[in-house]
């Protein structure tokens, strides 16, 4: 199968650790036999990685998900990566990011991504990353496989819904009032806790080895991949 990756930093495995590297949801379908185009950026936000995954299928260069310039030079990966040959799309996972990084409505960002997936005969799989899934996603578009909320998935919990753990900004420029604003900061430092406790977020942020093992069999029992 030929898959496609695309989202934020929750997407992009640590190259640089072969270990972390290889528990990874990217390298376990890699493992499996699959394709796998990974057009994810760190810290990026959800049309920077569909701008990303765009270019990419149309065989532009884009830089790679993990170079950086201070990278060890013995783990060195080229600064882009091309692909002039890709097959068709079988399967598209997104890792939907905080919505406010791009600072324009939900509705837009989702009509983008709804005529992205309409152009592709291929599954698609949203997993709520970074940035929680909005509700309103589903009014557009329903995919064939869904996450909500990652984070609460592997925390086990009823944690709060977050779109604003990297973006305190877009809390302030709100127009929520004072009391709104300060339950949503609260919600967030209670999020953050539980993440930095939690064993299966390796570095207090990212999904670490359990994580994207159990991605992978939800994917397989969905049928959508082998």
């Amino acid at each position: 199968m030929n898959i496609l990756i695309l989202g934020c930093s929750f997407g992009v495995p640590n190259y640089y650790d072969t270990e972390l590297k290889k528990h990874h949801t990217e390298f376990l379908l890699r493992e499996k036999g699959h394709v796998v185009y990974n057009c994810s950026k760190n810290a990026g936000s959800n049309l920077q990685t569909l701008e990303r995954a765009k270019q990419y299928l149309n065989g532009l260069p884009i830089v790679h998900p993990a170079y950086h310039q201070n990278a060890p030079t013995d783990q060195f990966v080229d600064q882009f990566i091309e692909c002039k040959n890709i097959e068709t799309l079988d399967l598209i996972i997104w890792f939907h990011t905080e919505i406010f990084r791009d600072s324009i409505p939900a509705k837009t960002v989702y009509s983008k991504f709804t005529e992205f997936f309409s152009t592709h005969n291929a599954k698609v799989a949203v997993i709520g990353g970074a940035g929680d899934v909005l509700p309103e996603f589903l009014t557009m578009y329903t995919p064939d496989f869904l996450i909500p909320s990652w984070r609460r998935l592997i925390l086990d919990k009823d944690v709060p819904l977050s779109n604003t753990l990297s973006s305190a900004s877009s809390i302030d420029n709100s127009s929520l009032s004072l009391t709104e604003k300060l339950k949503i900061v609260e919600d967030n430092l209670t999020l953050i806790e539980l993440v930095k406790q939690s064993p299966h977020f390796f570095d207090g942020a990212h999904p670490g080895a359990w994580p994207h093992q159990d991605l992978v069999d939800q994917l397989i029992n969905a049928k959508l991949i082998t």
